[in-house]
């Protein structure tokens, strides 16, 4: 809209003499009316364009005066496992909630993974692997296909403040693992309520997982290390790709736009972390061997963060630590703010950037 101003043309004092009589008083009020609607209509010194005027491409308009800018909320703390500013105390502190996936041949491909602060990816087999998804930040109401618990469950969320951890059940000796002062347990065969089926495979929701828990203990906080960059690691070096190859595996690659990395599937996270750690094959008194990750003791990594890769090494000494990953001076290499994949990584495994 533009805002003009009209100003009144100076007043003319009108003088009568006895020789004009009225005929000159009346002639200089016309001269005075004509020249107020001049000034009304804009006259010699430009339209002014009332609420029905339009402004056409080549005419130039002044600026609107610019809105107030809104005020940022100051955020009422950060994700434990995103490093992401959350709105309100209730989001920061609730409790943390963990679906076992099954991924791989003859399986869809893990609904719901977008929403996943962290996700663990064990090899439990040829051409098949288990995703450990891990939501705190955001909720999903479609999770899955869920799978049968597994060794590597209870060293994930040990550290997790006895989160809720759903699965498809289970060998036993698997299942008793899960204490109760270890997880909150959400098993589909005891809480099939909890759980829906979708043709052979089973389904589950985040916020009605942790409606089940009123109990359930706040997440704890400093799981992950973040910060602004991890340009100042040792070995640090720009990259857009990250090939991983995973012997009897179908291989993964990884790319960054400039803003996150899209890998398998069309996931989405901001940090890749390629863990090298040992397996161990396990049978259990029912059922068939299965290979299990083993995540404490030490290894090399690859970090990937944002546009930037680091070759480290990471260190977990007790089953209650974080995770450690660091830069060959042994310096912590910090994660961007975001959401994370972590690939539990067995021997023979390559991780290729460029």
């Amino acid at each position: 809209m533009i805002h003009q101003d009209i100003r009144s043309h100076a007043s003319r004092n009108v003088r009568s003499s006895a020789g004009t009589g009225a005929r000159v008083v009346a002639t200089s009020l016309a001269v005075v009316s004509a020249l107020l609607l001049a000034a009304c209509s804009g006259g010699a010194s430009g339209a002014t364009p009332t609420a029905s005027s339009s402004i056409g491409p080549s005419q130039s308009q002044s600026p609107s005066p610019s809105a107030s800018p809104t005020p940022t909320a100051t955020p009422a703390g950060y994700g434990t496992l995103t490093g992401l500013p959350m709105a309100t105390a209730a989001q920061v502190d609730r409790p943390i909630v963990v679906i076992d996936i099954a991924a791989g041949t003859g399986r869809p491909f893990g609904e719901g993974l977008d929403a996943a602060d962290v996700i663990y990816q064990e090899f439990d087999g040829t051409g098949h692997s288990r995703l450990i998804a891990v939501f705190q930040s955001k909720d999903a109401g479609i999770v899955g296909p869920v799978a049968q618990t597994a060794p590597s469950d209870w060293r994930v969320t040990a550290l997790m403040g006895v989160p809720v951890l759903a699965f498809a059940g289970g060998p036993t000796g698997f299942v008793k693992q899960l204490g109760p002062t270890v997880v909150t347990q959400r098993s589909s065969a005891v809480y099939p309520s909890l759980f829906r089926r979708s043709g052979s495979w089973l389904y589950a929701s985040t916020s009605t997982l942790r409606a089940s828990a009123p109990r359930a203990l706040p997440a704890p906080k400093g799981l992950m290390t973040f910060g602004t960059s991890a340009a100042d690691s040792l070995n640090a070096r720009k990259v857009t790709h990250l090939t991983v190859t995973i012997p009897g595996q179908a291989t993964q690659t990884w790319v960054w736009n400039g803003h996150v990395w899209t890998g398998p599937g069309g996931v989405i996270v901001t940090n890749v972390i390629v863990q090298n750690v040992a397996y161990k094959s396990l049978t259990p008194s029912k059922g068939s061997s299965v290979q299990s990750a083993q995540l404490l003791g030490a290894g090399t990594c690859t970090v990937v963060t944002g546009g930037v890769s680091v070759a480290g090494s990471w260190f977990r000494r007790l089953l209650q630590g974080i995770t450690n990953y660091v830069d060959i001076r042994a310096v912590p290499v910090p994660l961007l703010p975001g959401h994370s994949w972590i690939i539990l990584a067995p021997p023979g495994t390559r991780a290729v950037t460029s």
